[in-house]
């Protein structure tokens, strides 16, 4: 059998657990894990001298990969375009001295 409670009882006993909750376990910490390689991180960024380098970067764990070094920025531009538009996938473009000359974010 059931046992039957009032409104009043119900009410009053879910305010004291709201109030007063019950102390959470709480386990022991796991260390934190290491985060992936990043060519930001080591300085790769840069093509070669004369060069524009292509990277994805996943934009879930933000672990990132050279895609290669193109002669011209048009063959780059190229070949970034080539892989654009994954949802989870960015593409940047990177000229000899390390700067951003295209990013093309995530697709839809």
């Amino acid at each position: 059998m059931t046992p039957k409670f009032t409104r009043e009882e119900l009410n009053a006993a879910a305010r004291d657990r709201l109030e007063n909750p019950p102390p959470m376990e709480v386990g022991p910490a796991e260390p934190p894990r290491p985060l992936p390689g990043n060519l930001a991180t080591r300085g790769e960024l840069q093509g070669p001298p004369g060069k524009f380098r292509v990277v994805l970067v996943d934009r879930f764990d933000e672990s990132d990969m050279r895609l290669g070094d193109f002669g011209s920025a048009e063959e780059a531009m190229h070949a970034a375009q080539a892989r654009a538009g994954h949802p989870m996938l960015a593409v940047l473009v990177y000229d000899d001295r390390g700067r951003l000359i295209a990013d093309f974010p995530p697709g839809k």
